[in-house]
């Protein structure tokens, strides 16, 4: 139709971060901070307000053999100035206030195995990845995997709990 166009309509936002790594003994602490600012809204209010997001990590690589076994904890706090709206529910608010547990194996430099869990702490949804990586020659790389997600409906995981997904590829790279 002729009459239909699209027109760009631009919302001015400011954003304020910092992040940090410490060597602290045989850990690493890392942490992030942003400030996101909104400078101009809508009129109908609907876009993102400020909000204010923080993630801190303890992460430890133990030998193992002729390999590794890397374990990372995280905790995300998120402060936003807008409630959730559970008919469009964005899958990051599943960062509000979350928790996760991770675990890297890494016998040989050929194979690799990651298992991660996060768990929702506010809306109480949960997210579990898992993969192993097979590099079978420079820039050959064979994987397989899955995500599963779960919670209530009306969370930001369970939203998506019916999107679990299971892969398999091979990629190649130049």
């Amino acid at each position: 139709d002729p009459d239909i166009y699209l027109k760009a309509i631009y919302f001015k936002s400011r954003m304020l971060g910092t992040s940090f790594v410490l060597v602290a003994g045989n850990f690493l602490v890392k942490g992030a901070s942003a400030y996101t600012r909104v400078v101009s809204q809508a009129a109908d209010g609907l876009l993102p307000k400020n909000s204010w997001e923080n993630a801190l990590g303890l992460e430890r690589t133990f030998s193992v053999g002729a390999g590794s076994i890397t374990a990372l904890l995280q905790g995300t706090f998120v402060k936003r100035d807008e409630k959730l709206d559970t008919n469009s529910v964005s899958i990051a608010r599943m960062f509000d206030r979350a928790a996760m547990a991770g675990l890297r194996w890494a016998p040989s430099e050929r194979f690799t195995s990651l298992i991660s869990f996060l768990r929702d702490i506010h809306y109480r949804g949960n997210f579990l990845h898992g993969e192993i990586n097979y590099k079978l020659l420079d820039g050959w790389l064979a994987k397989a995997g899955g995500d599963f997600l779960g919670g209530e409906p009306e969370t930001p995981l369970g939203t998506y709990r019916r999107n679990d997904r299971v892969f398999i590829s091979l990629n190649v790279q130049k």
